[in-house]
């Protein structure tokens, strides 16, 4: 296992990332937070502990891997149209990789009436081709990654194991 982010560089990251939403939506009351279970759970309460603003949170159960294998989305949670409808929603992942998990959250929560949504992640892969829906505006990507299988700060190795360390590792 491999140190790939530090929890320091974690930590920078965060703060620089709540200053800008927090610039964006101070006294806004028309925000509602979604993070993805259960990858992007670490990273939101982290950066949601920096919020300036009081959003409604509402969590998400969808996924299209298992493993490390991608497969057919599974959503097992998502908002209702009643807590998303004409609000700005921010959905927050751990990483965004074929970009199938946030591009079915997306236009499931347009579909369901956001007037904005926009996507927070930790993650990006470098290779990726994932082309956000054009109704996106914002988006925000606090590391930029190449092709390792990473783990750790609330993301579990192919086992199910290291969710809990407080870096992003890697096999070396």
């Amino acid at each position: 296992m491999k140190e790939l982010i530090s929890n320091d560089q974690i930590q920078t990251e965060l703060e620089k990332t709540a200053k800008k939403l927090n610039d964006l939506f101070v006294n806004r009351v028309d925000i509602v937070c979604v993070p993805i279970l259960q990858g992007g759970v670490r990273f939101f309460v982290d950066l949601s502990s920096k919020f300036a603003f009081n959003p409604v949170v509402k969590y998400a159960g969808v996924s299209s891997y298992d493993g490390m294998f991608s497969r057919e989305i599974d959503a097992y949670k998502i908002p209702k149209s009643e807590d998303v409808l004409d609000k700005t929603v921010l959905v927050f992942d751990d990483i965004l990789d074929t970009g199938n998990t946030m591009d079915y959250l997306i236009k499931a929560l347009f579909d369901m009436g956001a007037k904005e949504v926009i996507p927070v992640f930790l993650l990006g892969r470098k290779t990726r081709t994932y082309q956000f829906d054009p109704r996106i505006q914002n988006a925000f990507e606090l590391f930029t990654i190449g092709e390792e299988w990473v783990f750790g700060y609330g993301m579990d190795n192919p086992t199910g194991h290291y969710r809990t360390l407080n870096y992003i590792a890697y096999e070396s």
